[in-house]
Protein backbone atom coordinates (compact mmCIF):
# COMPACT_ATOMS: atom_id res chain seq x y z
CA UNK A 1 0.00 0.00 0.00
CA UNK A 2 1.33 3.63 -0.81
CA UNK A 3 -0.13 5.91 1.39
CA UNK A 4 0.51 9.58 1.68
CA UNK A 5 -0.49 12.32 3.74
CA UNK A 6 -2.92 15.39 3.63
CA UNK A 7 0.60 17.94 3.04
CA UNK A 8 1.54 15.42 0.24
CA UNK A 9 -1.96 16.01 -1.09
CA UNK A 10 -1.29 20.06 -0.55
CA UNK A 11 1.82 19.90 -2.32
CA UNK A 12 0.03 17.60 -5.34
CA UNK A 13 -3.46 18.38 -5.86
CA UNK A 14 -4.37 15.69 -7.74
CA UNK A 15 -3.66 13.43 -5.08
CA UNK A 16 -6.93 14.96 -3.32
CA UNK A 17 -9.10 14.72 -6.63
CA UNK A 18 -8.43 11.34 -7.86
CA UNK A 19 -7.18 9.10 -5.32
CA UNK A 20 -9.36 7.45 -2.58
CA UNK A 21 -8.91 8.77 0.60
CA UNK A 22 -7.21 6.99 3.58
CA UNK A 23 -9.67 6.45 7.05
CA UNK A 24 -8.69 5.37 10.50
CA UNK A 25 -12.30 4.10 11.06
CA UNK A 26 -14.17 7.22 10.13
CA UNK A 27 -11.24 9.88 10.34
CA UNK A 28 -9.63 10.48 7.27
CA UNK A 29 -6.11 10.46 7.07
CA UNK A 30 -4.48 10.70 4.19
CA UNK A 31 -4.98 8.97 0.96
CA UNK A 32 -3.88 5.41 -0.90
CA UNK A 33 -2.36 6.00 -4.11
CA UNK A 34 -2.69 2.65 -5.67
CA UNK A 35 -4.52 2.19 -8.22
CA UNK A 36 -6.98 -1.35 -8.92
CA UNK A 37 -7.12 0.46 -12.63
CA UNK A 38 -3.02 0.38 -12.84
CA UNK A 39 -2.82 -2.92 -11.85
CA UNK A 40 -2.63 -1.48 -7.94
CA UNK A 41 0.73 0.28 -8.81
CA UNK A 42 0.90 4.11 -8.69
CA UNK A 43 -1.93 5.82 -9.52
CA UNK A 44 0.17 8.12 -11.30
CA UNK A 45 3.36 5.70 -12.65
CA UNK A 46 2.98 5.48 -16.22
CA UNK A 47 3.46 1.65 -17.75
CA UNK A 48 4.58 2.86 -20.64
CA UNK A 49 7.07 5.30 -19.94
CA UNK A 50 8.27 3.73 -16.53
CA UNK A 51 7.41 7.55 -15.20
CA UNK A 52 5.94 9.08 -11.94
CA UNK A 53 3.64 11.80 -13.75
CA UNK A 54 3.81 13.56 -10.82
CA UNK A 55 8.06 13.92 -10.39
CA UNK A 56 8.10 17.29 -9.05
CA UNK A 57 5.54 17.15 -6.54
CA UNK A 58 6.01 13.36 -5.88
CA UNK A 59 4.63 12.64 -2.20
CA UNK A 60 7.46 12.94 0.41
CA UNK A 61 7.38 8.81 0.55
CA UNK A 62 8.77 8.85 -2.87
CA UNK A 63 11.44 11.21 -2.47
CA UNK A 64 12.92 8.84 -0.24
CA UNK A 65 13.36 6.23 -2.58
CA UNK A 66 15.74 6.14 -5.53
CA UNK A 67 14.23 4.77 -8.41
CA UNK A 68 16.43 6.48 -11.39
CA UNK A 69 19.79 4.10 -11.14
CA UNK A 70 19.91 0.95 -12.52
CA UNK A 71 21.97 -1.94 -10.89
CA UNK A 72 22.43 -4.64 -13.22
CA UNK A 73 20.63 -3.62 -15.85
CA UNK A 74 17.37 -3.29 -14.48
CA UNK A 75 15.62 -0.65 -13.11
CA UNK A 76 15.98 -0.81 -8.63
CA UNK A 77 14.30 1.39 -6.33
CA UNK A 78 16.26 1.38 -2.97
CA UNK A 79 15.80 3.89 -0.03
CA UNK A 80 18.23 7.09 -0.12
Amino acid sequence: MIEVSFRDAEREPRIKTECKTLRDFDEPIGYYLNDPDNNYACHFFDRETRRCTINETRPAICRIFNCDEERQGEKECFLV
